[in-house]
């Protein structure tokens, strides 16, 4: 069923709650109908981008005139197989999405997605969404599915909500990349103090663990704190968690960490 512009409704949008309205972005709700706040957080609306994939070329026209009207960037996909030959954008990115497709379908598209780990997000639109349908998509973490005839406040909401959601993955994965970088600076040795300073052990400690003396691990640890750009153990351990780090087990315990800091091999404690 072909829906024009016409056949959008002209409603007023409402609050948007987005289950990541507290990530630190530049995308906030847009309250009845008004432009939202712009605050100076990292992403501003010329930064995102919308994608539009739909088999149907007045589909696709008309929800990208919407979404242009309110001022998005917008780019449209006949396929799913167009959309994938596109080079991956750097910043928030959301994808209103066909769920029926003939090739590749949305839902094909979802799990490609969610293996590639990627930062968009998909709102779902169908003619002839069902109960098993709309649970398939929300299971693999749509933001919504919409029925045809679109209507404008909903559309607008769930492209809010995405952008939001994509923009916080977003930041997540650059502090990842940016720590990522940093870690492989780490000599084999650093990587190994740095499991114990996390788990809480002293350089005392340490040094009996490894066969070194307290002097050589200080130097260890302050080596590697310069290096990951950290000035406290506090930092560190924060720095860490970003990362994705796991500590060394108690003392006791020898856990030697890879260049991408994950745990390498184990030996039981003597």
């Amino acid at each position: 069923m072909h829906a024009n512009a016409a056949a959008l409704s002209k409603a007023p949008a409402t609050t948007a709650i987005p289950s990541a309205r507290d990530a630190v972005t530049g995308w906030m709700p847009r309250t009845n109908g008004t432009a939202p706040p712009q605050p100076n957080l990292p992403h501003t609306k010329s930064e995102a981008l919308i994608c539009v994939v739909d088999h149907g070329d007045s589909l696709r026209r008309d929800m990208a005139r919407l979404l242009q009207s309110e001022g998005y960037r917008i780019e449209s996909f006949a396929s799913v197989q167009s959309f994938l030959n596109r080079k991956i954008h750097e910043g928030p990115c959301c994808l209103v999405l066909d769920a029926r497709m003939s090739g590749l379908s949305g839902f094909n598209l979802q799990d490609i997605l969610s293996k590639d780990r990627r930062t968009e997000q998909i709102i779902f639109v169908s003619a002839q969404g069902d109960v098993p349908m709309c649970a398939q998509a929300f299971k693999a973490g749509a933001v919504d599915f919409l029925t045809r005839p679109l209507k404008n406040a909903e559309l607008l909401r769930a492209v809010e909500t995405g952008l939001l959601r994509s923009g916080h993955l977003f930041l997540l994965h650059q502090e990842k990349r940016v720590a990522q970088a940093r870690l492989n600076q780490l000599t084999p040795r650093e990587r190994e103090v740095l499991g114990f300073v996390i788990a809480g052990q002293i350089n005392k400690e340490i040094g009996a663990e490894l066969g070194a003396a307290e002097k050589t691990i200080k130097k260890h640890r302050g080596q590697l704190m310069k290096k990951l750009r950290v000035g406290s153990v506090a930092e560190l351990v924060h720095f860490s968690i970003r990362s994705g780090l796991t500590p060394a087990r108690p003392y006791g315990t020898k856990v030697p960490y890879t260049a991408t800091g994950e745990i390498s091999s184990l030996t039981c404690p003597r």
